[in-house]
């Protein structure tokens, strides 16, 4: 069987050890996991711990691997650290849940955050009010109220959601 070189984004090394069933002694393993262009994972693994320190040193990053096709088996030949214009494709893939969606522009992170604020204003004011003895609850209490909570909602959310910083309040 020939060789044959990848440039891959190494997912994960792990050394593996065990007693093989046919003689009884006990064996380590280098296993090199990462996923080809479909998201499938792959893996290629080499008997030994030599190959261990040199792969676990380039895990998360490119790297070129030498492998051979041993029957239904990847055997790791070598691995060395890939060029820095090696082409990798690191771009997740759509469906497995590892991507980030974009940035929302500021305004519509602005229209989020309203829209939560009125939502749990209208919640709070609502569970205040229920528990108001003392005087009558009139339109404007009512008014006064939801606004008091708005306000303190919506000036959390812009900060919490980094749409607004403490040095853009100008008091």
């Amino acid at each position: 069987m020939s060789q044959e070189d990848r440039t891959i984004l190494v997912d994960s090394v792990q050394l593996k050890e065990g007693v093989s069933q046919k003689t009884g002694k006990p064996f380590q393993r280098t296993v090199v996991a990462w996923e080809d262009e479909s998201g499938t994972e792959q893996y290629a693994s080499a008997f030994g711990n030599s190959l261990f320190t040199p792969a676990f040193a380039l895990e998360k990053k490119p790297a070129i691997i030498t492998v051979k096709q041993n029957g239904n088996f990847l055997d790791l030949v070598a691995i060395r650290p890939a060029p820095a214009d090696a082409k990798v494709d690191v771009t997740p893939k759509l469906g497995t849940g590892d991507y980030v969606t974009g940035q929302k522009p500021a305004i519509e992170v602005r229209r989020m955050c309203a829209l939560n604020a009125s939502t749990n204003a209208t919640a709070m004011t609502a569970e205040l009010l229920r528990h108001q003895t003392t005087q009558e609850v009139t339109p404007e209490l009512y008014r006064a109220a939801w606004d008091a909570m708005y306000a303190h909602v919506f000036l959390k959310n812009l900060r919490s959601c980094k749409a607004i910083e403490d040095e853009d309040i100008p008091f």
